[in-house]
């Protein structure tokens, strides 16, 4: 890590000047160095400062306070933010791409929707500035990232490293950390609903007292990982890897029922159905074991079903209006011309689940055609799931991942699919079905 020696005092620098620099940097940058000049903003005091959609890609930004700056759409791609000040900054839907961040500060910044991939925030020198400007830095004194506070949801950090980061509190609610370098990083109390850690290195982390909810870990190293009160409730994730005395929560051994107690269960709830619940009872199932099961063509209308794993499960032509799968798993699961209209899917893993021909409409309600109950998909994952021809009228599917799904002639009138993340194909799919692309985001 190559850092200017430091000033005494951070060097001190108007917007105008500033607009100056970036506009300079951005013509450095389409013309490959040809023109322009590579920005060289190390140590400046940038803090409150207004950057936003400027690019900086390649620039120079090492020991920089950039304190509350706004930076909104900015291009800071291979940029050196290394021992930079950004607490409270806003970097909403900013390009940090292979970005060197070494030892920088972002307590408390926004992040969201932001490309960390290939992004460096492992150790290095930490740069601390007095009120009235004037620097402590040790270019040999070495120390964590500072990400405590700080909002990453829905960012990109595919291959990130974050070793030894400190980033307790923060939230990164369905983000990408896959194949992420993350050893003995500590996460305590963050949030971490959602998040994909896929090959993550997790060994010797802090994930105590973590939401990890929904969240993919298939592939992570665990070695020696803290797990006490973590909550994984309908996460993803090799059990064997889990120590017996970890103190994970919700993360309870899945039970095959009995195959008699099973039919008995389904015939109670038919009849709970036919008689509009004057007799039998709902089928109620949390936890349970559903693998491989074929339940081809039942009414399951208004189960429960909370937490199941359901994969490789044959659910043809089933009746699943208004059930509740969240956190289930119906992993290449086959659910072709299933009535889905108004089932609650919030958080559930599908992955090459086969849903061609299903309906997942709204319901309408009594005798008001003005109202309805809309199917909830809510940040469920469908990477590689058919859905060709589905009906989603009027679905609540933001937050959804469809990478790699067939959305090939769905009916999309009405649906929500804000902060849905798709793949090229996926995407010009739901163009075609004129689906709605505001919020959506496309994953290259």
């Amino acid at each position: 890590m190559n850092h200017h020696p430091a000033p005494n005092k951070l060097i001190s620098i108007n917007q105008r000047t500033l607009d100056s620099v970036a506009s300079s940097n951005a013509e450095y940058v389409a013309q490959n160095g040809r023109g322009g000049k590579r920005a060289n903003l190390a140590f400046h005091d940038l803090s409150s400062m207004d950057l936003g959609g400027r690019d900086l890609s390649y620039a120079d930004l090492s020991g920089a306070n950039l304190s509350d700056a706004a930076l909104p759409g900015a291009k800071l791609a291979c940029a050196n933010l290394s021992s930079a000040i950004l607490r409270l900054a806003h970097l909403e839907g900013a390009d940090l791409s292979q970005a060197d961040m070494r030892g920088c500060s972002l307590h408390g910044a926004k992040l969201t929707h932001t490309n960390l991939r290939g992004a460096n925030l492992g150790e290095g020198p930490r740069l601390r500035v007095s009120e009235n400007g004037e620097i402590t830095f040790d270019p040999a004194s070495i120390e964590p990232a500072e990400l405590i506070a700080a909002n990453f949801i829905q960012a990109d950090m595919s291959g990130a490293i974050l070793t030894h980061g400190l980033v307790m509190q923060a939230d990164l609610s369905d983000v990408l950390l896959r194949n992420a370098m993350l050893a003995g990083a500590n996460f305590r109390g963050a949030l971490l609903d959602g998040a994909n850690l896929e090959n993550a290195d997790l060994a010797g982390a802090n994930l105590s007292d973590t939401s990890m909810q929904g969240a993919l870990l298939e592939g992570a190293k665990l070695y020696n990982t803290l797990l006490q009160d973590a909550d994984m409730l309908g996460a993803i994730i090799d059990r064997k890897a889990v120590r017996a005395n970890s103190g994970v929560r919700n993360l309870n051994e899945r039970k095959k029922p009995n195959a008699k107690l099973l039919s008995a269960l389904l015939a109670e709830h038919e009849s709970w159905i036919s008689s509009y619940g004057q007799k039998g009872a709902r089928l109620e199932l949390l936890n349970a074991d559903l693998v491989d099961i074929d339940l081809t063509g039942r009414d399951l209308s208004g189960a429960r079903l909370i937490n199941c794993d359901l994969s490789r499960a044959t659910l043809v032509r089933c009746k699943l209006r208004l059930v509740d799968m969240s956190f289930s798993n119906l992993q290449e699961a086959i659910v072709s011309e299933a009535d889905m209209r108004a089932i609650i899917l919030k958080r559930a893993f599908c992955r090459k689940a086969n849903f061609s021909g299903a309906t997942f409409a709204s319901v309408k309600t009594g005798s008001n055609p003005e109202k309805s109950i809309a199917t909830s998909l809510q940040k469920s994952q469908f990477p590689h799931a058919d859905f060709r021809t589905c009906n989603f009228t009027g679905a609540d599917m933001t937050g959804c991942n469809f990478e790699g799904a067939n959305m090939a002639n769905v009916i999309l009138e009405g649906a929500n699919l804000k902060h849905a993340v798709v793949s090229a194909d996926t995407l010009g799919q739901i163009e075609t079905a004129g689906g709605n692309l505001d919020g959506i985001r496309l994953q290259t």
